[in-house]
């Protein structure tokens, strides 16, 4: 990478209060703060149920996309790739919130940076991967079934 993009991904890291950038190129790298990724995982929960309740409409009986990334999310548990797992997890969670078609959810969920803030945690979850896919498919379910009217949340 070049000294501008390396900088910008800094500048990001700064923003999200993940690293201190001092004097010239000095990095201070903050572990994850577990009360913040608290915090910001129940703004996403919000967020992801207000998208969820929209998009229910849009994704009835248009859900393939949803069920290849379930199905890709059981196939890295099973082969034991918690990144992959992950990946597609993020997939899943921005494929409802882009059906959602607000397209402010989505910046916000964007701006909280939860692939980010998955991978900086992922070797203290990644026994917990089959329990996210496990809760992620009765939410596949409830999108096929079009249910606007009951809270979706993932």
């Amino acid at each position: 990478m070049d000294d501008d993009s390396v900088l910008k991904a800094l500048d990001e890291f700064q923003i999200l209060g993940w690293v201190t950038l001092t004097g010239d190129l000095c990095v201070t790298v903050h572990s994850p703060n577990p009360k913040e990724m608290k915090e910001a995982y129940e703004v996403r929960a919000a967020l992801e149920e207000i998208a969820g309740r929209t998009a229910a409409a849009f994704l009835k009986g248009n859900t393939a996309d949803l069920l290849n990334e379930v199905g890709a999310m059981r196939a890295a548990v099973r082969d034991g790739s918690p990144d992959a797992c992950v990946e597609h997890d993020i997939n899943f969670h921005l494929a409802i919130l882009r059906a959602s078609q607000n397209d402010v959810l989505v910046r916000v969920w964007d701006t909280l940076a939860f692939d980010l803030r998955i991978r900086a945690v992922i070797g203290k979850i990644s026994s917990e991967m089959r329990e996210v896919v496990d809760r992620t498919s009765p939410l596949s379910t409830r999108f096929i079934e079009g249910e606007a009217e009951r809270p979706v949340s993932c």
